[in-house]
């Protein structure tokens, strides 16, 4: 009589324990519906196969009113290692031994500082994040001159947004022509600190040595005359330029913009 050997059976795989490629599938669906963040955060509460997982998916992180960054970064860096992108919202704590632990984080290209307390030293440890593309330094009115000295020192940037420092003047612009992959320079509302000084036409001479620059945005830098469109038109790449609120700039220097460079979408609103 022949035995029959009887196989065992596949092993049963319940929801708690899917593959990791068929997790990465539904992620790849939450992409594309941009609800994978909040998605994530409830993986994480699952069990430990879910939590491992999702921990690893994580590569962008918003912190709000956070006044105990520093303790929590170490943290942060060691769980979430494939990090890109880090948004930092009214932050007040002293974030210098924070932002240092963020040069393991080898994917890191995206920071974002809305109204926090930056300060020169803080600038200092972000100016050895070597990797970073885009750099937002949103209404941090802390940010000055010499704290864009170290911003100057990273060689990938190519989007940066200083948005209401109202601290940064000629001198900074003049910090900033180093970064000759910069397709993308916000300077609204820039300069208005009259004991600092200003964002005048001198400052923009240092800003046509960007050659890649496509955008620019100088809503609100009252000081800027005609004479800095002359030198904006040097600007052959320019595709977007904002000057709402430029009430020295005549239509006389905005046609000099227009005859140059032609740019695609020109805004200058009240003047």
């Amino acid at each position: 009589m022949s035995t029959m050997h009887k196989q065992d059976p596949e092993p049963y795989v319940d929801w708690g324990h899917l593959p990791l490629n068929i997790l990465a599938e539904v992620k790849s669906a939450l992409d594309a519906s941009q609800a994978v963040s909040i998605t994530l955060t409830s993986a994480r509460l699952v069990n430990r196969h879910w939590n491992r997982w999702a921990t690893d998916e994580v590569m962008f992180m918003n912190l709000s009113r956070d006044s105990h960054l520093n303790s929590r970064m170490d943290a942060i860096v060691k769980r979430f290692t494939r990090l890109q992108a880090l948004s930092l919202r009214r932050c007040t704590d002293d974030m210098g031994p924070g932002l240092r632990a963020l040069k393991e984080l080898r994917h890191l290209w995206r920071m974002e500082f809305k109204y926090c307390e930056m300060t020169d030293a803080a600038l200092a440890d972000v100016g050895c994040l070597t990797s970073l593309k885009t750099l937002a330094l949103t209404g941090c009115w802390g940010v000055t001159c010499q704290g864009l000295e170290s911003v100057a020192r990273l060689p990938s940037l190519t989007h940066l947004d200083l948005r209401g420092s109202e601290k940064v003047t000629d001198r900074g612009l003049r910090a900033l022509c180093r970064l000759k992959s910069l397709t993308s320079l916000g300077l609204r509302g820039c300069g208005w600190s009259a004991e600092c000084g200003l964002i005048t036409d001198e400052g923009l001479a240092h800003v046509t040595s960007l050659a890649s620059l496509a955008r620019l945005d100088l809503c609100w830098c009252g000081e800027i005359t005609d004479e800095g469109m002359s030198q904006v038109a040097e600007l052959k790449s320019l595709a977007q330029l904002s000057l709402h609120g430029c009430r020295k700039v005549t239509d006389r220097g905005i046609e000099r913009v227009r005859q140059s460079v032609l740019p695609r979408r020109l805004s200058t609103g009240w003047r």
